[in-house]
């Protein structure tokens, strides 16, 4: 089978899984002394469907693909993980940096690397550089710095695993988010109404105990599941229209007027909404871990791992949600021709006017 057919048997084989376990990208990367580069993706997941990453997982012809089972490490799992892999080799450093560099759709994680080597005589220095850049399909209203400090978002990047503290922080700073798309879309909701009976101004000024309203019937489960227990489309319909008929009752309730209770299908359309931008921003969910190899030694990094000349680094979608991820790493080889060039320079520079010398009688 050649690779164009691999690949897509591949590709058919991983639709035809549904599940809703997290996945494990490996990405691991080679420079070579000759220009050279080659790349190997491994994606380890519990049967879900590739097609749903936000990671770009390669699936055309160029890449070698294959599909393995390997041991859950998961003693208590009866069975195996699936694991996706695909390899490629590249002919120089451009040639990577292009496999990226595409304009992809919003909804896809967006990946830049460049590598470059730099000649300085007695040494060449080698330097990576691959960016993550901050998956932010729904174009959150809320930026982190409204509930973390400079400090704590440099704390929580730089760690592979946050504290409970932080962790505490950035579901509070996504939760917010969600509120507030939510209520700025009612807003909307109400201003394309253009009923006089419905008042912008009195929704606005009861903002913070619509969203708390809000939040509360959320937390409490009256919110249709959007990830990890959905239903059948009927039955989520059925729900979101349940939900929508009893929130917009308890807000006129609250707000001391019947007129918001036509807003129930509008926060029925809100609610499917929610739930399709939630399933594209999950799809990013998951572990991803960046290793790269150097040739020489490693002279900088901001990895937070080096053994040897290979440099990793651990991150998560949490991580990818608050701002972009950078990783860079550089390297020196010693040119040993040049040293033994200079030498056999500084040899003839101190050997020839002895010589000239001695010629001379002097």
């Amino acid at each position: 089978m050649n690779i164009r057919r691999r690949c897509v048997a591949i590709l058919v084989l991983a639709l035809s899984f549904s599940g809703c376990g997290e996945k494990v990208y490996k990405v691991s990367t080679v420079i070579s002394t000759d220009g050279t580069c080659e790349r190997v993706i491994t994606v380890r997941y519990d049967s879900k469907s590739l097609a749903r990453s936000a990671f770009p997982i390669p699936m055309d012809s160029t890449w070698r693909c294959e599909w393995t089972l390997e041991k859950n490490v998961d003693s208590t799992s009866k069975h195996d993980d699936s694991v996706y892999i695909a390899r490629k080799r590249f002919a120089d450093f451009e040639a990577l940096g292009r496999e990226y560099n595409v304009r992809r759709d919003s909804t896809n994680l967006a990946i830049h690397v460049t590598v470059e080597r730099k000649f300085r005589w007695f040494y060449t220095y080698y330097g990576y550089s691959e960016t993550y850049a901050r998956f932010d399909p729904l174009h959150v209203p809320v930026p982190p710095s409204a509930v973390m400090t400079e400090e704590d978002l440099r704390q929580f990047m730089s760690s592979e695993a946050p504290d409970s503290a932080l962790k505490g922080k950035w579901k509070r700073w996504d939760e917010r988010n969600t509120m507030e798309w939510a209520f700025g879309r009612f807003v909307d909701a109400v201003r394309m109404r253009n009923d006089p009976k419905l008042s912008v101004d009195l929704v606005e000024q009861n903002k913070d105990r619509l969203i708390a309203l809000l939040s509360d019937d959320s937390t409490k489960g009256k919110v249709p599941p959007s990830g990890k227990a959905r239903t059948e489309k009927g039955r989520r319909q059925n729900d979101h229209r349940s939900f929508s008929e009893k929130l917009v009752s308890e807000m006129a309730l609250m707000l001391k007027t019947d007129a918001f209770r036509v807003l129930a299908p509008d926060l029925d359309s809100i609610g499917v909404e929610a739930t399709k931008r939630m399933e594209v921003s999950d799809r990013a969910e998951g572990e991803y871990v960046n290793t790269v190899v150097m040739p020489g030694v490693i002279i900088a990094t901001n990895a937070s791992e080096v053994r040897g000349t290979t440099v990793v680094w651990r991150f998560t979608h949490e991580h990818l949600a608050l701002m972009d991820y950078p990783m860079h790493v550089e390297s020196r080889v010693i040119n040993l021709w040049a040293i033994i060039v200079t030498g056999l320079v500084v040899l003839s520079a101190l050997a020839v006017p002895a010589f000239l010398r001695r010629r001379a009688g002097l």
